[in-house]
């Protein structure tokens, strides 16, 4: 089973050498702390790292940035080496009609570096079991990037459910579609069905000026429920927190 930018579940290796290491943390810095910049701000964050050298081990970019590089950890490569996003970026090809049947162009997905970039984001964030929040204007692919990474999970061990959400979603709808997806495992434990996890996608999260939802987990709760990860989208304008 591959993972959502196309890579065996297997294929990330422990790194045992200290500049591997501190290539990825200079990877996780840049898209954690830097993440959420635009270009002109990410060159900024660019220059101040090469400011650094020799200390830190950077690519040798050229007209790009460390932006435009990613640590490497799939087999076939230079592991733990820096290498271009583009490189990642499969050649597509249009795929044949069925059948005689056209094409549903609202369908197809052109791989872009963006989009093997956001994919590649998300598998790495959810394989800590972490919830991701993808922001952008509309239009920018985030349903599809989320949609695409569930698409390729192990359907034996998970399962996924979308919840869409408009200015008619209450809380009390967001509960019910919990409740509905979840069994009861032991005493007041409830899980999704055959002990596999859920990734509950939520899209898209865009009420500006006012706050639509919010989960709270009380301490004192008499019900648990397991193994649900959130991955959510949010439009750009109006995000309040």
């Amino acid at each position: 089973t591959l993972n959502a930018h196309g890579e065996a579940k297997d294929s990330f290796s422990v790194p045992t050498s200290r500049p591997v290491l501190e290539r990825m943390l200079i990877f996780a810095l840049i898209w954690s702390l830097g993440g959420l910049l635009e270009r002109a701000d990410r060159s900024k964050v660019h220059a101040f790292l090469v400011g650094l050298r020799p200390a830190i081990d950077l690519p040798r970019v050229g007209g790009a940035n460390v932006y435009d590089y990613v640590v490497a950890t799939a087999r076939g490569q230079a592991y733990g080496e820096w290498v271009k996003w583009q490189d990642r970026v499969p050649i597509w090809s249009r795929p044949s009609e069925n059948a005689g049947r056209p094409l549903d162009f609202q369908r197809l997905v052109v791989p872009t570096l963006d989009s093997v970039r956001t994919e590649y984001l998300i598998a790495l964030i959810a394989r800590q079991e972490l919830n991701v929040l993808l922001l952008g204007e509309s239009g920018t692919g985030k349903t599809t990037s989320v949609g695409r990474f569930c698409s390729l999970l192990n359907d034996d061990t998970h399962v996924s459910k979308m919840v869409a959400m408009s200015s008619a979603t209450t809380t009390a709808m967001v509960q019910r579609t919990i409740e509905g997806s979840v069994e009861k495992r032991q005493g007041s434990t409830f899980g999704p069905p055959g002990h596999k996890k859920m990734i509950m996608f939520i899209d898209d999260i865009n009420l500006p000026g006012q706050a639509h939802a919010y989960f709270h987990r009380s301490p004192h709760a008499h019900a648990r429920i397991l193994t649900i990860d959130i991955r959510a989208a949010m439009a750009q304008p109006g995000v309040i927190a």
